[in-house]
């Protein structure tokens, strides 16, 4: 005869996968981050810290973790049916094991302590937000509810007191039978009432937790995935392209590399970012990694999952000019008559300033392309020598030239463009 196969719980699954990620373990609960609309959020609190985990597909994925030791401030709300637990402003709601990841977070943090004082019927459904009809509603949904349920003690006394008489007794027996009918039907009508009324608080909370996840989005910075490779070690490399200036903008979009990998088919261990300036594409602006599992330690050189390394280089950022207009005393115009005239390929030469410079978009006067070469005049010397050779294939004075294929007439385009800017 086969064995039966052992099937797992949700929570028995998670404790297994926690403990390959972490040590020193102490609860593990469910529970979610505030603002986040995840199904299957857990809480696993450490001897290290707290950390939250999505749970999806049989794995663990990281949302976010606070470590003991950096926390300054730690507030607590004890509520009927769960506790908020906000640390530095962050709020995680706990279901279960509140108080005992309470005292484990001040046991292990020099921080400052707030208790919400709450009354004990604060604590009850209907009276924690406060509102009055709320408060109405579930007063009278109680009273009838505890009365009901004391009336069925009633009941079963009366219905003891009978006569000898057979008649009366069973003119009794249906009476009492009707009215535990009617209580019956009454109990199930409250229910329904409470049921409805924990319906709309579920939904007014879901929509707060919606419209904040919408606002915190909506300070992620415009991005473009300018290339992306997953390899068989289960690396996630990510070239992304932003036309942000903020370092907390930019470090919140190497953040948001965990959600772009968690779409990948196969399970992601690292990741390595980098982030380039939209349309300047010569050096990154900001590099990070990320290890999501023990194997990604490795992979990374960082010590704790999941960690992030994030370097923001404000020096490889090309700032536009308050004004685009160039300082040059030639236009790209004069570069293009000056080819023509030495007889050199021009072939089909547009003017493409509006499409490519400005705010937006590169940080250049004037551009020209041709099928051969295309010609940028930049508003100061500076901008066009930090453009380098990396992007572009020659830089003179104000101008810059890349050419689109390999020209056996290169060395000419470059004699010609140095005699015009040296006059």
């Amino acid at each position: 005869m086969s064995e039966k196969k052992e099937v797992k719980s949700k929570i028995d699954q998670v404790k297994e996968l926690a403990a390959l990620e972490h040590s020193g373990i102490q609860f593990i609960t469910g529970g979610n981050v505030e603002g986040s609309t995840n199904q299957n959020e857990f809480a696993i609190a450490t001897n290290e810290g707290l950390f939250f985990y999505h749970y999806k597909n049989e794995k663990l994925i990281p949302l976010i973790h606070t470590l003991w030791k950096d926390v300054n401030e730690i507030k607590v709300d004890y509520l009927a049916m769960r506790t908020n637990l906000t640390l530095d402003g962050q709020n995680y709601r706990l279901t279960n094991e509140g108080k005992n990841i309470f005292n484990l977070a001040t046991e292990k943090s020099d921080a400052k302590v707030e208790k919400v004082d709450r009354k004990w019927h604060q604590k009850i459904l209907g009276f924690r937000s406060g509102t009055n009809w709320k408060k109405i509603t579930a007063v009278i949904a109680y009273m009838l509810l505890f009365g009901f349920i004391g009336s069925f003690f009633i009941g079963e006394e009366e219905a003891e007191v009978v006569t000898a008489d057979d008649n009366q007794t069973e003119v009794a027996s249906q009476e009492a039978k009707d009215e535990k009918a009617e209580k019956a039907a009454e109990i199930k009508r409250i229910e329904k009432v409470i049921a409805e009324e924990r319906e709309k608080e579920a939904a007014k909370e879901e929509e707060a937790a919606e419209a904040e996840t919408v606002e915190k989005q909506a300070t992620l910075p415009n991005y473009e995935i300018v290339e992306e490779n997953l390899n068989d070690a289960g690396i996630y490399y990510v070239i992304l392209s932003t036309d942000s200036r903020d370092e907390e903008e930019i470090e919140m979009l190497i953040r948001h590399s965990v959600a772009l990998s968690s779409e990948k088919d196969i399970e992601v261990n690292a990741i390595h970012v980098s982030i380039k300036q939209l349309g300047v594409e010569v050096q990154n602006i900001a590099n990070g990694k990320i290890a999501l599992t023990n194997k990604g330690l490795a992979q990374t050189g960082l010590t704790e999952v999941p960690e992030v390394e994030f370097e923001f280089m404000l020096e490889n950022i090309v700032e536009a000019s308050e004004s685009l207009e160039s300082e040059s005393s030639y236009t790209a115009d004069n570069v293009v008559e000056a080819f023509q005239n030495e007889g050199l390929s021009l072939i089909d030469p547009r003017d493409n300033t509006d499409i490519q410079c400005g705010e937006g978009n590169m940080p250049c006067s004037q551009l020209i392309t041709t099928e051969d070469v295309s010609i940028f005049l930049w508003p100061t010397e500076e901008e066009a020598a930090s453009i380098g050779t990396e992007y572009h294939d020659y830089t003179a004075g104000f101008f810059t030239l890349r050419f689109n294929e390999p020209l056996s007439s290169e060395e000419e385009y470059k004699r010609v463009i140095d005699e015009l800017v040296s006059n």
